[in-house]
C-alpha cells in the first residue's frame, strides 16, 4: 500500500470514529493530535462536505427579548427553521441526548 493510500485509510478511520463519537470536531482533533482543519478537510473530502455531517462546533446565537421569566424556556432554532423549545427544568443529560439525536438527522 502506498503512503498516500495508507494516509487516506487512516483518515477514513479517524473521520468515522469522530462521527460515531458525537464529540465536537475541535475536541476530537485535539484528542487525536491532528489539526481541526485537517479533520474538517478529510470529513468533506471523504463524506460529502455540505449536508453530510450536520455537526457544528460553533453556531451564531442571538438573544431575543427580555431575560428569563417565570416560564423560562430556551428556544433553539435550527438552520432549516425548525424550533426546539427547552423548558428550564430540562436535565443536561436529556438536552445532550436531544442534541445528539438532531446531529444524526
Amino acid at each position: 500500500m502506498s503512503e498516500r493510500a495508507a494516509n487516506r485509510a487512516r483518515m477514513e478511520d479517524l473521520v468515522e470514529r469522530w462521527r460515531r463519537s458525537g464529540s465536537p470536531v475541535s475536541v476530537f482533533a485535539r484528542k487525536h493530535r491532528i489539526s481541526r482543519d485537517k479533520l474538517v478537510y478529510w470529513r468533506r473530502r471523504l463524506g460529502g462536505g455540505e449536508g453530510s455531517a450536520k455537526v457544528a462546533d460553533l453556531v451564531p446565537v442571538r438573544l431575543i427579548g427580555p431575560g428569563p421569566t417565570v416560564d423560562s424556556r430556551l428556544e433553539v432554532v435550527l438552520g432549516n427553521g425548525d424550533r426546539v423549545l427547552v423548558p428550564e427544568s430540562t436535565s443536561v443529560e436529556l438536552l445532550r441526548d436531544v442534541v445528539s439525536a438532531l446531529r444524526g438527522c
